[in-house]
């Protein structure tokens, strides 16, 4: 009876021991999947950033050229329109006629990425040639309230 006992206990701590190892290893298994399963977790949010960052790239390489191509734009404008090119001498009254141009223009354009505002396609309103002008200059309102000063004098009430 003993022995039968014994060998019942024998049976129990095997059964015991192949219960706790098919546990341990059924943790172990479910660590591994989880592991695996942050692993392609992390793989897809680094493929995800990699590729935001890979189309803002692009984004800021299609905007700097449209930002290129518009200010070319604006400069063979101002070189036909005004004779900038010819070195001739810039007057107040082509100074008016620029603004009040690139004021329709500026009224009537939508601007986006792909049509950027630039400095050249501002309206600025300054009696500076458009080839010595730059934004920098407007440190207060002394430039703009020549310009209106002279075009008070020169333009039509109805203008």
């Amino acid at each position: 009876m003993e022995a039968q006992r014994q060998a019942e206990l024998e049976a129990s701590r095997k059964r015991m021991q192949q219960t706790l190892e098919e546990e341990t290893h059924q943790k172990q298994q479910a660590a591994e999947e989880e592991r695996q399963k942050k692993a392609v977790e992390g793989r897809a949010i680094q493929n995800e950033r990699e590729e935001q960052e890979r189309q803002e790239r692009e984004r800021r390489k299609r905007w700097r050229e449209a930002m290129t191509a518009e200010e070319e734009r604006c400069h063979r404008r101002d070189e036909e329109n005004w004779n900038l090119s010819l070195g001739q001498l810039w007057s107040y009254q082509k100074a008016i006629n620029r603004v009040l141009f690139v004021l329709k223009e500026f009224e009537t354009t939508q601007f986006s990425e792909s049509k950027p505002l630039t400095p050249s396609g501002v309206p600025w309103p300054v009696l500076i040639s458009p080839n010595r002008f730059y934004v920098g200059m407007l440190e207060d309102w002394t430039l703009a309230d020549k310009f209106f000063e002279r075009a008070r004098r020169s333009l039509p009430f109805d203008a």
